[in-house]
């Protein structure tokens, strides 16, 4: 198994450290003294945080090692055909993407299909308007045709009649066209 690390081993090497430093510097005023005093209490903290740290990290892996062995093995006990499980959602996932692509190729195609057609119908509605206004056009003009010709077939009865009888009127009474 892993090397068993406790807090007090690593604490126990720390003010060992500690005691050696001191022994080794020889202070030759009160300034000095209290920077290496508060550099090696902070140093003191620092080993105690990372003893601690250590600890629990070395602590935390075994667990996460240990629940992950038996997560394992319920996997394998529980999932005898996993290979075949992955297949399976595999292919349960690329059927629901086909089928989510469709939906929306089949809602694209319609969009576009509806939208020709509000295309068409305006298109449709547009012409049928000019053809209106032809349409009125062409009734006002047949109608002054039709105005035109009874006052063409007038003319001509009265000139038919005029023959008949002999009577012509001089050239500069004739009747004009409206």
């Amino acid at each position: 198994m892993v090397n068993q690390i406790t807090p007090t081993s690593n604490l126990t090497n720390t003010v060992q450290q500690l005691s050696i430093a001191l022994q080794a510097i020889q202070p030759s005023d009160n300034q000095t003294t209290r920077l290496i005093a508060y550099t090696l209490v902070a140093t003191a903290v620092v080993g105690i945080f990372g003893a601690l740290n250590s600890f629990y990290d070395e602590k935390l892996k075994d667990t996460i090692e240990n629940k992950s062995a038996e997560y394992k093995k319920l996997l394998k006990e529980n999932f005898a055909y996993g290979q075949n499980t992955q297949k399976a959602l595999t292919t349960i996932a690329l059927t629901l993407y086909v089928i989510a692509g469709a939906f929306f190729v089949i809602l694209a195609l319609l969009a576009m299909f509806f939208g020709y057609n509000l295309k068409l119908s305006d298109r449709t509605a547009k012409l049928e308007k000019k053809n209106g206004h032809e349409l009125d056009r062409i009734a006002q003009l047949e109608t002054k045709n039709g105005q035109g010709q009874k006052q063409i077939d007038e003319l001509k009865k009265e000139l038919a009649h005029l023959k008949n009888h002999g009577n012509l009127p001089p050239l500069s009474e004739k009747k004009t066209i409206t």
